[in-house]
């Protein structure tokens, strides 16, 4: 939770000085075992990161394994809980990610995207924030298979008719969700 939005929910709360030196070095920490699971390790901010696991069967085994043999390995090593979503895209992956918290891993198979998105609230897609919530239940559409059933050109008209208040980002994610992921 951003600290504005908590001050604005907790007006009384005392918020502690952040140990950024501190995070960076265990951020680096659990890279260096990330790089042994994977020659491909994106770090995306200093607590998330994506891997590409095709290829490493034979040092880690199937893809579920490694990834739970990952996260065991750094709890063992370091103390730390940790969750992972294995999916074939960057996208399905996070959702699932976070779907697992608090220290879980949760699979979802390739071409069952869509059927897994289904039935989230569209706030659970990264990037959906509040603005676009309130825009996409405008247009009726609170859960993701209700966006599945809109068509691009559907939200396209949409947008172009006034409903501007969807950010470019979030269009971008919404239209990718609408054509599978």
């Amino acid at each position: 939770m951003p600290l504005r939005t908590a001050g604005k929910l907790c007006p009384h709360a005392i918020f502690l000085d952040g140990h950024h030196e501190k995070y960076g070095e265990w951020s680096d920490k659990v890279a260096t075992i990330l790089a042994k699971f994977s020659p491909i390790v994106e770090m995306v901010s200093i607590d998330e990161a994506y891997l590409d696991l095709a290829g490493t069967e034979r040092l880690h085994g199937p893809p579920f394994a490694a990834a739970d043999k990952l996260l065991r390995t750094i709890t063992k090593i370091h103390g730390l809980p940790c969750s992972a979503g294995l999916a074939a895209t960057r996208l399905v992956a996070k959702v699932a990610s976070d779907q697992a918290k608090p220290c879980g891993l949760l699979w979802v198979a390739p071409g069952r995207e869509a059927r897994f998105l289904s039935q989230l609230p569209v706030r659970k897609i990264p990037g959906i924030g509040e603005v676009t919530e309130r825009a996409l239940r405008a247009l009726g559409i609170e859960f993701v298979h209700q966006l599945l059933i809109h068509r691009r050109k559907s939200l396209k008209k949409s947008w172009t008719m006034g409903n501007s208040a969807v950010p470019q980002g979030a269009r971008r994610r919404l239209l990718r969700i609408c054509s599978g992921c």
